[in-house]
């Protein structure tokens, strides 16, 4: 049987994996009693899968099987509370995040993040005025930039004109980046442009790094953001990207950022609501074209017995945030591996958990 070529580190990779995995699934009852005080974690992240996806249901079952495990947890309390805000469902958020507070009050970022949740949930419920109070108790409790959420308030309130002067302008070029260090400099580059988008019409394109804005360099990600901001709907923008090492200046026409409000997920469902919508969560998948396949790609005929207490965390990640080379189709391979596990070795689809982005505290 011809191989095709594949890098013996891929194989490494995938032998390993699938031995992990193999074992987790065969594990004795001693070995699934030894690895309890970890269960809570692996369902809290099978819940954040679920949650990133925005298949809600599924997450709150998650977190809710999280907490038989660990029911203290303040962070899964708070997951949970967030779970149910998405979903609409105000009271029970406000119940989960009360008791996160009640589990960790002392906690900066925990304190934060339940406030915040809070503050969203009485203003699915109607009651602006605590939901106005609690932001400012969050900001309180942790000191952090607190503005876009006001925007967000006040834009739910139909306070137009405080949103845009918390947010800091009304303008809009309908670009997703991101900031990192290269070398002394600090790069802005495009992760991508919304469809049907201003920038995306002028021609702007992912991987696009951004060193000026109307004749004014770029320091950084905040500073972009800030300067979008305030960009006058209706009026042009220049934007001078560096694309493949060439300068190019683009015309971008500014759009109102009214779009970009009514689509962040913090006031998605109270605004849907209000208009007597019903919000679709899309999940688009990353596309790939040209890969060359090999006998690894093609799943076997056979299929275990369904597994209901298997377990699995693939791994997929192409760049790491240290200095290590960039592992080509690492999330492809990855996705394949979960195809296999849910396809042929009995795993159920909601207990497999892919991971394409460094997740800290699992290689610590």
């Amino acid at each position: 049987m011809s191989v095709p070529s594949v890098t013996k580190e891929l194989i490494a990779s995938i032998l390993i994996l699938a031995l992990l995995v193999l074992l987790a699934g065969c594990a004795t009852p001693q070995l699934h009693q030894m690895a309890t005080p970890q269960l809570h974690l692996a369902a809290n992240e099978l819940g954040n899968t679920a949650f990133g996806k925005g298949d809600y249901d599924q997450a709150i079952k998650h977190y809710k099987d999280a907490l038989t495990y660990a029911p203290n947890d303040s962070v899964i309390w708070s997951n949970l509370g967030w779970a149910y805000l998405q979903k609409g469902n105000y009271d029970e958020a406000v119940r989960d995040f009360n008791k996160a507070l009640e589990l960790n009050p002392k906690k900066k970022d925990s304190l934060k993040d339940a406030l915040r949740g809070k503050a969203f949930s009485y203003l699915g419920l109607g009651d602006k005025d605590t939901a106005l109070n609690l932001i400012k108790q969050a900001k309180l409790s942790s000191d952090y930039n607190n503005n876009y959420d006001l925007s967000l308030i006040y834009y739910a309130m139909g306070d137009k004109e405080k949103a845009w002067e918390y947010r800091g302008g009304k303008g809009m070029v309908g670009i997703e980046v991101k900031g990192y260090k290269k070398g002394s400099s600090i790069v802005v580059k495009v992760v991508k442009t919304i469809a049907g988008g201003p920038a995306e019409k002028a021609g702007i394109l992912t991987g696009d790094v951004i060193i000026r804005l109307d004749d004014k360099d770029v320091a950084g990600l905040m500073d972009f953001v800030s300067k979008a901001r305030t960009l006058v709907p209706g009026t042009t923008a220049k934007i001078k990207v560096l694309r493949e090492g060439i300068e190019k200046e683009i015309p971008v026409k500014v759009a109102f950022a009214d779009f970009l409000m009514e689509s962040d997920p913090l006031i998605a469902p109270i605004m849907a609501k209000s208009k007597g919508e019903t919000r679709v969560s899309e999940l688009r998948e990353p596309t790939y074209l040209s890969i060359v396949k090999s006998d690894v790609d093609e799943l076997p005929a056979i299929k275990a017995k369904l597994n209901k207490n298997a377990y699995a965390i693939v791994i997929g990640i192409e760049q790491y945030r240290q200095k290590l080379p960039k592992a080509d189709y690492a999330v492809h391979d990855a996705k394949i591996m979960a195809d296999y596990l849910i396809k042929v070795m009995g795993y159920p689809e909601e207990n497999v958990v892919t991971l394409f982005k460094p997740v800290q505290y699992l290689f610590m």
